[in-house]
């Protein structure tokens, strides 16, 4: 039985943090992130990041004074550990913004729940194979509340760094160095809040009355990140309709499409193309097209460049693809 509990262990721990990942990258609909980054981010945390936090919480944990053993397990797990897994967390998010993958509040969220389910894969093995000998019913008991609470809690928490990081990147150097800070210090009482609510229960015998209050703020926590994400899609869209309208001015394309390409359930349709026009192409270079007019102009240097390069090239490929028709 512990040798099937034991790849169960493994089954839940990967499965379900990949179901996660998917259904986060789906919600970004206008641009959705390269799935290879996006892999690349989540597997650098399920390994690296992992090891960074236990040598972190292992290290910095040696250095705490004699203390009662109540007192030492809340110190470790209220303010170590969050203070180095978002830390580690939020470092592959660096590598991101280097490659200019990271550029908006939407991309941010994508990527930092990415890094945030990654550790979260890896930490959910180690404590459900923890819980083998425990037997069937205490394992699942863990399964169920690490999958569906710790490992969101994760989630969200480095997402809130991604996010505040991303919808600053093109500000100046004193605002990107707030919003990082500001982001890490906000992941790092998100992570608190969650263990510190289950550290009290604990401590003072509430026997799940405060772990109860723990999951509905958690909760409540999704909701805010779930609204604040549809915001920043809307902002995406708004972005999205500005830009080809002043396309649609220079005739790349047709004036009704603006509008329609802003609407994530309108551009699903074809009718509104010409005869011969491939749907997914067109969709993808006029988003491209809109995005990289808006970094041609918040940005500089060679990226500003790029961007320029792609502007002319995306018009170009519409131009071809609509056969003249605009």
């Amino acid at each position: 039985m512990e040798s099937l509990l034991t790849s169960l262990s493994a089954l839940c721990a990967v499965g379900p943090m990949l179901m996660f990942l998917a259904g986060v990258w789906w919600l970004d609909r206008y641009d959705r992130e390269p799935v290879v980054v996006l892999v690349l981010v989540f597997s650098w945390s399920a390994t690296a990041g992992a090891l960074i936090a236990m040598a972190g919480n292992i290290g910095l944990g040696a250095l705490l004074p004699d203390l009662p053993p109540m007192l030492d397990e809340a110190v470790r797990s209220v303010v170590i550990a969050p203070f180095v897994e978002e830390i580690a967390k939020a470092l592959p998010l660096v590598a991101v913004l280097l490659t200019g993958h990271l550029d908006e509040a939407t991309d941010g969220f994508v990527y930092g729940a990415a890094a945030g389910l990654g550790f979260a894969m890896t930490e959910n093995f180690l404590y459900f194979s923890g819980a083998v000998p425990d037997g069937v019913a205490l394992w699942a008991g863990v399964v169920v509340v690490r999958t569906f609470f710790s490992a969101v809690m994760h989630g969200l928490a480095a997402a809130a760094v991604g996010a505040l990081v991303g919808a600053t990147w093109f500000s100046g150097g004193a605002i990107r160095a707030a919003a990082l800070v500001g982001g890490l210090a906000l992941a790092m009482t998100i992570h608190a809040t969650w263990n510190g609510f289950i550290m009290a229960d604990a401590a003072l015998g509430a026997e799940g009355a405060l772990f109860s209050i723990d999951r509905v703020v958690l909760v409540g926590e999704l909701i805010a990140w779930f609204v604040l994400f549809e915001l920043s899609l809307a902002h995406e869209a708004r972005t999205l309709q500005r830009e080809l309208e002043s396309e649609a001015a220079l005739g790349t394309i047709p004036k009704d499409h603006p509008a329609i390409l802003a609407s994530w359930w309108r551009r699903l349709g074809s009718t509104w193309l010409p005869p011969g026009c491939p749907h997914d192409a067109y969709v993808f270079a006029a988003t491209r097209l809109a995005l990289a007019r808006r970094l041609s102009r918040v940005t500089g240097g060679a990226r500003q460049a790029l961007a320029i390069a792609e502007v002319d090239a995306r018009r170009a490929e519409l131009r071809r693809l609509l056969g003249g028709y605009a």
